[in-house]
C-alpha cells in the first residue's frame, strides 16, 4: 500500500487518530481513565480528515454510527458494564468507519478485547509470584493493571481493534494509490 502524497492533511490526520488512539490505551492503562479530551480530539481530527479528504461526507452514515454506538454504550454504561471513558471513546471513533463499516471494526474491538482479557487473566495468575519477589524489593512496585481484582483497562481493546480495522475506514481509500 503506497500513501499519496497528494493528501497530506488527510495523511496527518490519520496518524494522529492512530497516535490519540495509542495515547487512550496508554491512559486506560496507567490510570483506568481515557481523557475526555482524547474523545473530543479524536472527533476534531475527524473533522480536518473530512475536510481534507476528496470524498463526500455521507451524513447519515457517520453521524448515525455515532449515535448508535453513544446510545448502546450510555445502556451499556448505565447497566455498569462499560465505562463512560469507554463509551465516549468508541462513540468518537464511530464516525470514522461510519454505519456500513462499523460491525467490522467492532468485530475487531470484540476479538482484541477477548485477547486482553486472555492476557490479564495469565498475567494476573503469575501476579502473585512476582509481588513476592517484590516484597523483597520495597522500591519495586507492579503496576495496578497486573493487580488481582482490578478493572479490564478496555481502552487498549478499542485501541488495538480500531488501528486493525483502520484499513476498512472509508477516508484511507482516499490515500492509497
Amino acid at each position: 500500500m503506497i500513501l499519496a502524497v497528494n493528501e497530506p492533511f488527510l495523511a496527518a490526520a490519520l496518524i494522529a487518530f492512530v497516535g490519540l488512539l495509542l495515547f487512550a490505551a496508554g491512559c486506560d492503562v496507567s490510570r483506568f481513565v481515557i481523557p475526555n479530551t482524547v474523545s473530543v480530539a479524536i472527533v476534531a481530527v475527524f473533522v480536518v480528515a473530512l475536510v481534507a479528504s476528496p470524498l463526500e461526507f455521507a451524513w447519515l452514515d457517520q453521524m448515525g454510527a455515532l449515535a448508535l454506538v453513544f446510545a448502546v454504550g450510555w445502556a451499556l454504561f448505565t447497566m455498569g458494564l462499560v465505562g463512560g471513558g469507554d463509551v465516549k471513546l468508541m462513540a468518537a471513533i464511530a464516525p470514522w468507519y461510519g454505519l456500513s463499516v462499523l460491525p467490522s471494526q467492532l468485530a475487531y474491538v470484540a476479538i482484541s478485547g477477548g485477547l486482553l482479557a486472555l492476557t490479564l487473566v495469565g498475567l494476573r495468575a503469575v501476579t502473585p509470584r512476582i509481588a513476592a519477589a517484590a516484597a523483597r524489593r520495597p522500591d519495586v512496585r507492579l503496576p495496578r493493571v497486573l493487580t488481582a481484582g482490578e478493572p479490564m483497562p478496555y481502552g487498549v481493546a478499542i485501541a488495538c481493534g480500531t488501528v486493525l480495522a483502520i484499513q476498512k475506514t472509508p477516508l484511507l481509500a482516499a490515500l492509497v494509490t
